[in-house]
């Protein structure tokens, strides 16, 4: 066997030193890649995920608040327990509010149906005070006399209770009735006899009675 030179040893030891290099060049890039995909994937699913269902849950109690607790039902019309109600208004709640300082049992008007049907027809309140028109939210909302044989007071109320405007409404008796609406949104209409709602001071407030 022939004696090698050094220099033909020094050439084959870099061949195989560059082998080696290639090798844990291309084990690192695999190693990398992998490492890459992963930490993209979980940075995205945790930053969008949470914040997204957060965002849409907080949004919906805020539209269900009321600024004005609901009031407590001293009866259901038809009760014959509880205070005489006119035929037309039998199976509403009777609720007991505080309208500048004097008591008033009064229907409550809950639903769209209620309130469209509000006093029509209506000749005697019997024992109630009135009718309370309750609203899910301020609104600006007209009343008419259609329908309604009896003169009547109504006070428009904010969701804090705050006096808006008061006006008197007439039995409509020919079409078109003409429409009475109160002077800024409100949140509750209160009904009443003619007379008992007119002397309401600008600073009147509605509250509701048990809570």
């Amino acid at each position: 066997m022939a004696a090698r030179s050094p220099g033909q040893i020094s050439d084959m030891t870099w061949v195989r030193m560059a082998r080696l290099v290639a090798v844990a060049f291309l084990l690192a890039a695999c190693s990398g890649g992998g490492g890459a995909t992963s930490s993209t994937t979980v940075s995205s699913t945790a930053a969008l995920g949470p914040s997204t269902t957060i965002a849409s849950t907080s949004v919906a109690p805020s539209t269900a608040v009321v600024t004005t607790p609901a009031p407590t039902v001293v009866t259901t019309t038809g009760d014959s327990s509880g205070p005489r109600v006119p035929p037309s208004l039998e199976g509403l709640p009777v609720v007991a509010i505080d309208v500048d300082g004097t008591t008033w049992i009064v229907a409550l008007a809950l639903s769209g149906p209620a309130r469209t049907q509000g006093l029509m027809d209506v000749t005697d309140l019997l024992d109630l005070d009135g009718m309370l028109f309750s609203f899910d939210g301020d609104t600006t909302s007209a009343f008419w006399m259609k329908n309604t044989l009896i003169p009547l007071d109504i006070a428009f109320f904010d969701g804090a209770g705050t006096l808006v405007s008061v006006t008197t409404m007439e039995p409509c008796r020919q079409d078109p009735c003409p429409t009475h609406e109160a002077e800024g949104p409100y949140r509750f209409a209160l009904e009443a006899r003619e007379g008992a709602l007119a002397a309401l001071p600008p600073d009147a407030r509605l509250e509701f009675i048990g809570e």
